[in-house]
Formats: C-alpha cells, sequence, structure tokens
C-alpha cells in the first residue's frame, strides 16, 4: 500500500498517516522512511522504523542549553544546508541530536 501524494504534488498528509498507522513519532519517520515520488511505501516504511530507534530530537534553545551548541551556530548549519529539521516542537524546528552532535564535532 503506498501513502499517495496528490496529482498536483501537494502531499496529503502522508506523514501524519504514517505516525497514526505506526505509533511513532515524526521525526523517525522523516529519519527512516524511504519516500517516492509518488509517497511512502506503507510496508517498506514498517521495515525501517523496526530495524531503528526513534531520534531525539531538540529545538535550538534545548540544544545550546543541554548540548552547549550556540543557537547562531546552529542556524549557521541550516543555513549552509548541513542541517534540517526532522519535526516541530512548540512551533520551533527541532532537530536530530545525532546530527547536532556530528556538526558539533566536526567544527
Amino acid at each position: 500500500m503506498i501513502i499517495d501524494h496528490l496529482p498536483d504534488g501537494r502531499t496529503l498528509a502522508d506523514t501524519q498517516a504514517l505516525v497514526a498507522l505506526t505509533g511513532r513519532p515524526v521525526a523517525a519517520i522523516r529519519r527512516h522512511c524511504p519516500r517516492t515520488d509518488r509517497g511512502y511505501d506503507v510496508e517498506r516504511c514498517e521495515t525501517a522504523l523496526l530495524a531503528q530507534p526513534d531520534p531525539i530530537v531538540l529545538t535550538c534553545t534545548e540544544a545550546e542549553r543541554y548540548m552547549g551548541i550556540p543557537a547562531g551556530t546552529i542556524y549557521s548549519w541550516v543555513s549552509r544546508g548541513q542541517l534540517a529539521p526532522l519535526d516541530r516542537r512548540d512551533g520551533r524546528p527541532a532537530y536530530d541530536v545525532s546530527d547536532l552532535t556530528r556538526l558539533q564535532e566536526q567544527a
């Protein structure tokens, strides 16, 4: 079964549909599920999710507080295309801790 996109390319809440089907958070769907031009293949997504843990995500403020990464550094990584949010919390982008750690170690 494929959760398909609408003919004009807009999604039909396909990520949220997978969250409801699998019980996994948005960040896990975005990190681990392969997405095709037509949308998500539910069977492939379920297989991928079974093999992977849920990512831990932090907002910029939380990353600054808990990891010591200045918010300006995170914004810089985002603007350079090195970092993308996996979810949103309280209306703010939330980033995978493993991505933040990797970038912090490279700096």
